[in-house]
């Protein structure tokens, strides 16, 4: 019974595991998982040994890996739970994307129905967290969103900042200069066409966004669900 039990790393390369493949249609490599998580190619290989005699995987050594139906239904619990946490820690506790990013490691493997089904009440029942991710449902479904690229927005549209593509430090960092904040309602003024580089209106001021900000910034234009602070 006890080999049954996913410790938190497992779980990391589960999450990462469905990530990789649902999400982003990424062939998941040894090599590739062993750069993702900062680790040398033997060692993922003894993990993914592991992960295959606990059933959550399909491994073939030099041919691939795959999720089994049983860790695609614990990676969506975790996927679930930390995406959920994002969302409380940014619309409750006005966490920025930047604090979110390492906190959310932690937050995605506190094992708690109850909780997590509270904080989905609270938040509303999101489909994204502030990141743009979608979150699955109680039932491990996840639901189609409508969000795009602000770069893709026309003069007079008014958007809601919802996630971002880039979810790097370096770019998280060039966002503060513009203090850009998740869930900030914008209004395009004007548009260059030649980089779709936008000049945007919000909190009563009007700033100049590069293309290399509106290409990475995901938006929509849904009636706000979550509770302003």
């Amino acid at each position: 019974m006890e080999n049954n039990i996913i410790t938190s790393t497992e779980e990391t390369y589960l999450s990462l595991l469905y990530e990789n493949q649902y999400e982003k249609n990424i062939e998941t490599t040894t090599n590739f998982l062993a750069q993702q998580t900062q680790t040398k190619a033997p060692t993922v290989t003894e993990m993914l040994k592991k992960l295959q005699k606990k059933n959550v995987v399909i491994y073939k050594p030099y041919k691939g890996v795959l999720l089994s139906e049983k860790g695609k239904k614990i990676a969506l619990q975790i996927i679930r739970n930390k995406r959920l946490w994002n969302t409380y820690l940014v619309a409750e506790l006005h966490f920025s994307w930047e604090d979110i990013l390492s906190i959310s490691e932690q937050t995605k493997h506190i094992k708690s129905d109850e909780l997590i089904n509270k904080i989905d009440k609270i938040v509303n029942y999101p489909k994204q967290d502030p990141f743009g991710d979608s979150i699955p449902n109680a039932s491990g479904h996840i639901l189609p969103n409508n969000l795009f690229l602000l770069s893709e927005a026309k003069p007079n549209d008014k958007c809601r900042i919802s996630g971002i593509k880039n979810k790097s430090v370096e770019y998280i960092e060039k966002l503060k200069k513009y203090k850009i904040l998740p869930f900030t309602t914008i209004k395009v003024i004007h548009k260059e066409i030649s980089d779709s580089s936008l000049k945007i209106e919000f909190n009563n001021q009007q700033i100049f966004l590069p293309k290399e900000i509106v290409s990475n910034l995901l938006v929509n234009k849904t009636t706000f669900v979550f509770k302003l602070f």
